[in-house]
């Protein structure tokens, strides 16, 4: 009994689409007769930094806690997380559950200490690469912020956002006004 898990991030734009991680893994699955599908578990726009608000994610682990699925595939060991403890304390959870984990980029043999060794060297470039991109992420925005622009999301009270530049919402300028008036009168 299988499961197959499919995750993609809006943030990473390079990443393989949900139907084509599906049908990679169904392939993989294809090629063994003693993996049978019993449950596919995808999740879009969740991020595999963190493992709250994943769903998908805690019903799969649940389905493995209940015996209900044997083995777990994943197109790359990237899906599964991108933090190197949750990675570990997933796959020692599935382990802990009699559920294996088949990840089409993990060239390992984890029952060994050099394939242990090779997949916590995956395991850690993909924290890597996901702490780059943040890093790369985050020095956008602030260049955007230095140069005037917003860094997304909802503007602040009183003001709009037009060509990513803050302006006066006069709709709502006249309450701040009266707020800064009134703060203003109090010192």
């Amino acid at each position: 009994r299988t499961a197959i898990y499919a995750r993609k991030s809006t943030k990473d734009e390079k990443q393989t689409s949900l139907p084509t991680q599906i049908e990679l893994c169904k392939e993989f699955i294809a090629r063994y007769d003693f993996l049978e599908l019993t449950a596919v578990f995808q999740e879009d726009n969740k991020s595999g930094m963190f493992m709250d608000n994943r769903d998908e994610f805690l019903a799969m682990l649940s389905k493995a806690e209940r015996g209900e699925i044997e083995a777990v595939v994943v197109v790359r060991l990237d899906r599964l997380a991108r933090d190197l403890v949750d990675s570990t304390t997933t796959i020692k959870l599935l382990n802990t559950y009699g559920c294996t984990l088949l990840a089409g980029d993990d060239i390992s043999n984890p029952n060994t200490p050099e394939g242990e060794f090779v997949r916590g060297i995956l395991l850690c470039q993909n924290q890597y690469h996901a702490r780059v991109t943040a890093s790369r992420v985050m020095q956008g925005e602030i260049h955007n912020v230095q140069k005037g622009d917003c860094a997304g999301g909802q503007a602040p009270y009183g003001l709009k956002i037009v060509n990513k530049q803050y302006e006066i919402n006069e709709d709502e300028a006249p309450a701040v006004r009266l707020i800064f008036a009134m703060t203003a009168k109090r010192k």
